[in-house]
């Protein structure tokens, strides 16, 4: 169990880098508006999410291990391919939290299986959030310009 949640713990923290990044991007490419919302109301949700996993870990008896990360040095075409990205990680790590509630299950450890059910629910606002603006990104707008004078119209977490 130790290992899966730290591999948990590991996927929080590689979120953290690809969000960061995510967010430099469309700061660099002059997204100013959507890149310090994005930053704050979405890339800054993992390390608390971290910080839940690791002090949990600590109340059961495991210890959390700080593993290495992947690099994150993506280079993307545009802001729609970078909010498609976004999707794809999020259910990648989504994907990772489930396996974890297996695991978790199969152990009969009832307390971390309801804190990672919880964790689950919480993501679901998430993703959600994810796709508006990979819709927003795909279909509102005419230009860039748009899409970030109106970031903050279309984000609700």
């Amino acid at each position: 169990m130790e290992k899966s949640l730290n591999t948990l713990l590991q996927a929080t923290f590689q979120m953290n880098s690809h969000a960061d990044n995510c967010a430099y991007w469309l700061l660099f490419n002059n997204f100013g508006n959507a890149g310090e919302i994005f930053h704050k109301k979405y890339a800054h949700k993992f390390p608390e999410w971290a910080d839940l996993v690791s002090d949990l870990m600590i109340k059961l008896g495991y210890k959390p291990e700080r593993l290495s990360l992947e690099e994150n040095n993506y280079n993307y075409s545009d802001y729609v391919e970078l909010f498609e990205d976004v999707e794809a990680e999020l259910e990648h790590y989504r994907e990772i939290i489930c396996r974890t509630i297996e695991i978790a299950n199969a152990h009969n450890l009832r307390e971390l299986v309801g804190f990672l059910d919880d964790f689950l629910l919480e993501l679901v606002d998430y993703k959600k959030q994810v796709r508006t603006w990979l819709i927003k990104a795909e279909t509102t707008f005419n230009s860039s310009l748009g899409f970030d004078v109106y970031f903050e119209s279309f984000t609700f977490i």
